[in-house]
């Protein structure tokens, strides 16, 4: 089960509850202009909803890969303060589009604040991790809360089978000491390629790239905000 700080559940709570997504390209049209007799191709969208769990609960699409839209969802237990995740897989190709579940077990995998989440073709998860330490409690108008270093984490690259068995878990903690922020370093981004290589990227200041095991290959210094990734198969 994944636990979360109070600020990671604060964020993913006020997430949309409901997503509708596009499969297709809406309102595009092509003609042949050199053949005006054939008819204009239009491209017809396919509205879903995205099933969310509870009402305490939050969807998050991962990816889009080979015809397949990815996406999780997870339902808060206040109870144990944690989060129940199910993953889900939308063929984009299928006559008929609906979501399917996918036999992916997560839930005795330890983790903190995992900020992204990749499914690997062979059915495995691929999540990156990030542990804060506590600095101590905080009194604030009548409530208290745990203050957390949210400019020292312990990074972790963790790849999870589907039957739940763990197949690494690195701490890659030093490879991203290259860069500083003022509010603490976030992934915005993490892909993978056909080779199983991944890339991290904050978004604005570095890419990382590791191998299919999680080992550390090198990184590349990026000089303006980056507003995606994509792999060049």
């Amino acid at each position: 089960m994944k636990k979360f700080t109070r600020k990671y559940v604060t964020k993913m709570i006020v997430t949309a509850l409901s997503v509708a997504m596009l499969i297709g390209l809406a309102g595009c049209g092509n003609q042949d202009t050199q053949n005006p007799d054939m008819p204009e191709f239009v491209y017809v969208p396919t509205y879903i909803t995205l099933p969310k769990g509870n009402d305490n609960g939050y969807t998050e699409v991962m990816q889009f890969t080979e015809g397949k839209l990815y996406y999780m969802t997870n339902e808060y237990d206040p109870e144990a303060m944690a989060y129940n995740t199910k993953y889900y897989a939308i063929d984009a190709t299928a006559e008929k589009i609906e979501p399917q579940e996918l036999s992916i077990d997560t839930s005795k995998v330890e983790t903190n604040n995992v900020m992204k989440t990749l499914i690997c073709p062979d059915g495995s998860v691929l999540m990156i991790n990030a542990t804060y330490a506590e600095l101590g409690m905080v009194e604030e108008e009548g409530y208290s809360y745990m203050e957390y270093d949210y400019n020292n984490p312990l990074f972790e690259l963790i790849k999870v089978a589907a039957d739940g068995s763990v197949v690494f878990r690195n701490d890659i903690t030093e490879h991203l000491s290259n860069i500083s922020s003022e509010y603490g370093i976030y992934m915005q981004y993490m892909e993978m390629d056909k080779e199983g290589n991944v890339i991290l990227s904050d978004g604005e200041q570095m890419l990382w790239i590791f191998d299919k095991d999680g080992n550390f290959l090198f990184h590349a210094p990026i000089s303006s905000w980056l507003n995606g990734i994509g792999i060049d198969k």
